[in-house]
């Protein structure tokens, strides 16, 4: 995926580590991001900055509508975010109704960000913890620009979340856990548009349906079923992998033709033996396309 985020956009490593405290989020409202899972994945994120939201701490936030095109399926999501300067960027915690640091961009490569509760997850709330991950300076969107990459996990789940903020441009890079990424791939700052926008009411620059849908039941014991549908003719890929990112069951690698398949997996690995409670992850492949769910196996 990351092979394929430098090729959509057409970047490359300058310089190491920079000068910290001089990047800049845009929050102003009508600014646009568009992301790509990959170049030819179905998944497409759009996030909009849509105005401002006074929350019940008596702060006022940017409002960040995300609409993820995904098949037939448009989730919506909205992130509430407010910038107390050039160097920190804090976002509204709904479950505990308060200021959380997001981003402080004065930060060093390992230095802890913050460390905030509750952050929700299946297994119930747990903290997260946010670090920095890497600075530099790269050739992004036809100019050197700054950039810093945040790594969030919470202490008892063991999840994980990767954000890259690009100065001046905002977020361009995401990731959940070992097989969810996207790119940024076109945005509008100020008026200006960068990179290749998608024009979303044109359905016929989406490409063609690639969906895996929630397992069901979920979570479960001993028995889900996972659905998943494809449109064209071709060879497909359906495993379970553990948290550590370790191959635990190969369900399905064969050619299949155009429509809606469905596969039961008992919670056993390939050599028969049951898994033990716990989260593990579901995905599908076809030649450059991806997509994960989560499951949840309880004994």
């Amino acid at each position: 995926m990351l092979l394929a985020m430098s090729l959509v956009m057409g970047f490359s490593e300058i310089c190491g580590p920079f000068a910290l405290g001089q990047i800049n989020y845009p929050l102003q409202i009508g600014n646009l991001w568009q992301s790509w899972e990959s170049p030819d994945s179905l998944s497409f994120i759009e996030s909009r900055v849509t105005g401002d939201t006074s929350m019940p701490n008596g702060l006022t936030y940017r409002t960040i509508r995300t609409i993820n095109y995904y098949g037939s399926r448009q989730p919506l999501w909205y992130f509430f975010y407010r910038d107390s300067g050039n160097t920190r960027i804090y976002k509204y915690n709904p479950y505990a109704q308060k200021d959380v640091l997001q981003f402080d961009y004065s930060k060093n490569v390992g230095d802890t960000v913050s460390v905030y509760y509750p952050t929700p997850t299946a297994f119930g709330p747990d903290t997260s913890i946010v670090t920095v991950l890497e600075t530099g300076s790269r050739l992004f969107f036809g100019q050197i620009r700054k950039y810093m990459r945040f790594y969030e996990k919470t202490v008892h789940a063991t999840l994980y979340w990767i954000y890259e903020i690009t100065d001046s441009i905002g977020m361009s890079f995401y990731q959940f856990e070992p097989g969810i990424q996207y790119a940024l791939v076109g945005a509008v700052i100020r008026g200006k548009e960068y990179g290749k926008l998608l024009n979303v009411g044109a359905t016929d620059q989406l490409p063609h349906a690639f969906i895996l849908y929630q397992n069901y039941p979920n979570p479960f014991n001993p028995k889900t079923t996972i659905r998943f549908e494809i449109s064209t003719n071709g060879r497909v890929r359906l495993t379970i992998w553990d948290v550590l990112g370790r191959l635990s069951k190969a369900l399905l690698d064969k050619s299949l033709s155009a429509g809606t398949y469905s596969m039961e997996w008992d919670g056993r690995d390939d050599n028969g033996t049951e898994l033990p409670s716990g989260a593990y992850f579901c995905r599908l492949q076809r030649e450059h396309s991806s997509a994960v769910t989560k499951l949840l196996l309880i004994r």
